[in-house]
């Protein structure tokens, strides 16, 4: 649902019935993460329809979505991470190896947010784990900027 910010009044109706798990607007589109059919869906955000091939087929019931680094990454259950163009909507698939809290993306990597108090650092472009970051407390959230990761930790 688009919320106007100058009035803070929701607009329009919803864009899916599925269970939506992130949002992100990237590459002149709105997408749309979804748990329950595990796809990635692009919204124009002028019409609100879906675009061509909107329904983008991912890993296994995605936690969280991020862009940057020139494309869109989700974070799934199943440990791994989505990279899609989104020019062509091609998918790769990477094994991260954790239960992912959420994901960011920047500073020449993506980073993953693990669960089990790990972050993941992905190359962006070898498209490999190159760095396991142990935090010592279950991860909640990530975001990358400013020259740094900044990761919420739970407190034990």
């Amino acid at each position: 649902m688009r919320v106007d910010p100058g009035t803070q009044t929701p607009l329009g109706k919803e864009l899916t019935r599925s269970i939506p798990s992130g949002v992100v607007y990237a590459a002149g589109a709105v997408w749309l993460a979804s748990t329950s059919d595990e796809t990635v869906t692009r919204f124009d955000p002028a019409t609100l329809r879906q675009g061509p091939t909107a329904r983008i087929p991912i890993g296994r019931q995605p936690i969280a979505i991020a862009y940057g680094e020139g494309a869109l990454w989700t974070a799934n259950a199943d440990h791994t991470v989505t990279r899609i163009d989104p020019a062509s909507h091609a998918t790769a698939t990477i094994r991260a190896g954790v239960t992912p809290a959420g994901i960011a993306a920047g500073e020449g990597a993506v980073w993953v947010a693990g669960a089990n108090g790990t972050v993941v650092r992905i190359d962006s472009e070898t498209r490999h784990v190159v760095k396991r970051i142990r935090l010592g407390n279950p991860a909640a959230g990530i975001a990358v900027g400013g020259g740094s990761v900044w990761v919420a930790v739970q407190g034990r």
